[in-house]
């Protein structure tokens, strides 16, 4: 009789590298989720600019340029990479992303930031349409549909898991030499590069191709995404709940910063935080969540930890920002799940009109939040934005009943 245990490592060993352990195509999207988001940088960008200029007004302007960058390149990359190749597409925004590191490595201005978030906007745009459409698509050739969602969440845990990796590292390399943290995000951002040219090539037909045509694409996602009911209200839900989660995320550094902490303590809480959409990837496929009461009450937990913020002493902020972000790593991988299974066409393209959404509404909540703090501090703005958060939850739930993130 064989040993249960072995069979349960099995079982893992083959949820972790897909159905087959020998298909280096699906391991690379791991290695790329990993690598891609190892920068340090992430954990002080938004440290570097405040210190820098002293507003988080112009650092809400930067970020508003970032989102404004991908709201202009979304749809033109999705329909590029439906109409030329996705791979190709991936590689691009890939580059991109190293360009943004060497920029702010080599210069410290105004101008500079300006330009380095055109280059991670062009990042943003190349590559998340794309990336999510060959990973279902290879996914669905190897495993079915639903071996999506769970190649997806380990892709996101690994993500998670390099970002927590790249902060805590991030925080200690800028207090020892901030050019360490330029340096080595360069270097890891190339191992992505790397990662990204084992990516499957998978160019649409020529008379598909020439069938629909670059325009066509583009109208046919339109028709799509606004003539199903669910892509549309999973739409709704990503601007009003995650849009403002994601938005928030940009200035835990800066919150953390403002309580006064050791750098070693700063560093643990950063990592705590982000640690906490590691740990909602690892259960997310454990928690049914099958009912429209449970994922909304479930939603409602982030909401009123990220406000109740505004009214606790620092370590307990600390604890609810943790369980805000646990929420979200859960329902993000619920989501990203729901619509790739609603697609059935044109899957860069729908995607990357459900990142647009998503980034135009960032650009106005970017600039909000800085507007906000400036008046009432960050805890007012967390406080104002949880509000709002909530206040959406309740119209989907009272005007779309038949919303579930599990279809």
């Amino acid at each position: 009789m064989p040993c249960p245990s072995r069979r349960r490592w099995h079982d893992h060993r083959c949820i972790f590298w897909g159905d087959n352990l020998n298909r280096p195509r699906v391991r690379a999207f791991y290695g790329y989720s990993f690598f891609s988001h190892l920068l340090p940088l992430y954990a002080v960008y938004t440290i570097i600019i405040n210190d820098e200029f002293q507003s988080p007004l112009i650092l809400s302007t930067l970020l508003a340029v970032w989102s404004l960058t991908v709201v202009v390149l979304e749809v033109p990359s999705g329909a590029l990479a439906d109409y030329w190749n996705k791979k190709h597409v991936a590689l691009l925004g890939q580059a991109s992303k190293i360009l943004t590191c060497l920029i702010w490595f080599l210069f410290r201005s105004y101008p500079a930031f300006l330009i380095g978030f055109v280059f991670w906007g062009i990042q943003e745009s190349f590559c998340s349409g794309s990336v999510d459409a060959l990973l279902y698509e290879e996914s669905a050739r190897h495993g079915g549909e639903s071996a999506y969602e769970r190649h997806y969440s380990w892709c996101y845990r690994l993500t998670t898991i390099a970002v927590t990796l790249a902060i805590f590292s991030g925080a200690y390399l800028y207090r020892v030499r901030p050019a360490l943290v330029f340096i080595s995000s360069i270097i890891t951002s190339s191992i992505g590069f790397a990662f990204t040219m084992l990516f499957p090539v998978r160019p649409p037909a020529p008379d598909e191709r020439k069938k629909h045509g670059y325009f066509g694409i583009i109208r046919n996602a339109l028709v799509q995404s606004r003539g199903n009911p669910l892509i549309l209200r999973l739409f709704v839900f990503s601007i009003g709940y995650l849009t403002v989660f994601g938005v928030i995320e940009e200035y835990i550094p800066v919150f953390l910063q403002s309580l006064d902490q050791s750098a070693m303590l700063f560093g643990l809480s950063l990592t705590l935080i982000m640690a906490a959409q590691t740990l909602g990837g690892f259960i997310s496929q454990r928690l049914g969540l099958k009912t429209e009461r449970a994922q909304y009450l479930f939603a409602c937990l982030a909401c009123i930890a990220l406000g109740l913020i505004r009214f606790t002493a620092r370590d307990v902020s600390i604890a609810l920002l943790f369980l805000s972000f646990i929420v979200i790593g859960v329902l993000e991988i619920k989501l990203s799940s729901a619509l790739n299974n609603a697609i059935r066409g044109e899957r860069a393209t729908v995607l990357s009109l459900q990142s647009l959404s998503v980034n135009a509404a960032a650009v106005l909540l970017s600039l909000g939040i800085g507007a906000i703090a400036d008046a009432a501090g960050l805890t007012g703005s967390f406080f104002v934005f949880a509000v709002f958060s909530a206040s959406v939850l309740v119209f989907l739930y009272l005007g779309t009943r038949s919303l579930s993130l599990d279809r």
